[in-house]
């Protein structure tokens, strides 16, 4: 970490050359990992991710996952389920959020040189961080409540009350909700046995909607 700071300021380009595996290695590998170095380790990881500072460079992503339908970003939802420190869940949430953004442009073939889809996708992080998000979707990828993308899309509609969004706006926002809970659930299948555990745990315990009911 030293190396890569200069004068108390992060040296890019001497963050360039490390590749974002190093940084995920270090927040999986450390004996002892604090709030505090979480939070570098991810804000260095998203960095690095990041190297324009606001789009997520998917060909980096690639090797931080491990044997995954789901490919690299595996990695980084298995740290944003571990981290405790809230700035690095906040950190973390960004990069899932990019990438599920991407999917979506892809699906409805936006245009990423129209600044209207960046401002819309703005929009949605805004309304996302509005319901704290990046410190509550977490929960969802080890106990996803039925029709989850609809929960939170009724949940911001309470929120945002009185306020007025576009037709393609809401559109993204149905699209984006949908794409984030197949990723849930194909994260959350991805170890079997845990998953049936979990199931078998919330139909005893009568936890239908609790995370979302706890969280929301």
């Amino acid at each position: 970490l030293m190396f890569i700071v200069r004068h108390g300021q992060l040296d890019e380009a001497k963050l360039k050359p490390i590749k974002p595996i190093v940084f995920l290695s270090l927040m999986r590998n450390l004996p002892v990992v604090t709030d505090d170095l979480q939070k570098v380790l991810s804000f260095l990881l998203c960095t690095s991710l990041m190297p324009d500072g606001q789009h997520l460079e998917l060909d980096l992503l690639k090797n931080c996952g491990r044997g995954s339908l789901l490919g690299g970003i595996t990695g980084i939802i298995e740290q944003y389920i571990a981290v405790r420190s809230l700035e690095a869940k906040q950190n973390l949430f960004l990069v899932i959020f990019d990438y599920v953004c991407r999917k979506v442009i892809k699906k409805k073939k936006l245009d990423t040189s129209n600044p209207e889809t960046w401002h819309q996708m703005a929009a949605l992080l805004f309304a996302l961080r509005h319901i704290d998000a990046p410190l509550v979707f977490w929960s969802f990828f080890l106990c996803p409540p039925p029709k989850l993308s609809d929960q939170i899309a009724r949940h911001i509609q309470r929120c945002s009350a009185g306020s007025r969004s576009s037709r393609s706006e809401k559109s993204i926002l149905t699209s984006f909700l949908r794409s984030f809970e197949r990723m849930v659930l194909a994260f959350s299948r991805g170890d079997a046995d845990t998953w049936k555990s979990v199931q078998k745990a919330s139909k005893e315990l009568a936890f239908k909607d609790a995370p979302l009911r706890k969280h929301l």
